[in-house]
């Protein structure tokens, strides 16, 4: 798992959307307000299959948040880019899952990287490793004493390996 985290934390740190502080693996509760907005990378859940003789699969289920200090956009009226933000979701939606004209999700979308990088590195290990995002909530949290607004990007890899023997 450590290394689809830090594979996955590779990818959106060197593509890291406008106005995002840090990239970190580990408990977003962590999160200094100071590094607001900022992205967490986090393991939800492993399954292991086997197959056949020589193979295992395992499926991991991250969690990306990208976390904002509410305090810090609701008000805002202007973001770097010049445009008007209506709602906080606005920007969220916009660093999270933009898409062009033609309603592709672009590359400087934390969305768009994830599908554009489908494969995911495998520093020299023997195996095949491919993701998905599965699933986008948006929501408003109240649990640090100071309210931030969050969207949790669900994330599956699999990896297929060859079993030690």
């Amino acid at each position: 798992m450590n290394k689809i985290l830090s594979a996955i934390q590779d990818i959106i740190t060197g593509n890291k959307p406008t106005g995002v502080k840090d990239v970190i693996k580990g408990d977003p509760q962590k999160i200094p307000e100071s590094s607001m907005p900022a992205i967490t990378i986090q393991p939800i859940t492993t399954d292991y299959f086997k197959r056949g003789t020589r193979y295992d699969e395992k499926v991991h289920t991250v969690q990306i948040r990208l976390v904002y200090n509410a305090k810090d956009i609701v008000g805002k009226t202007y973001v770097d880019s010049g445009k008007p933000v209506v709602h906080k979701i606005e920007e969220s939606i916009e660093i999270v899952e933009t898409t062009n004209s033609d309603l592709e999700t672009t590359q400087e979308s934390i969305v768009g990287l994830l599908q554009q990088n489908h494969t995911l590195p495998n520093n020299g290990v023997n195996s095949c490793t491919t993701s998905r995002v599965i699933g986008i909530q948006y929501q408003d949290r109240n649990e640090r004493g100071f309210p931030t607004y969050e969207v949790r990007i669900l994330l599956e890899a699999r990896v297929i390996a060859n079993r030690e023997t």
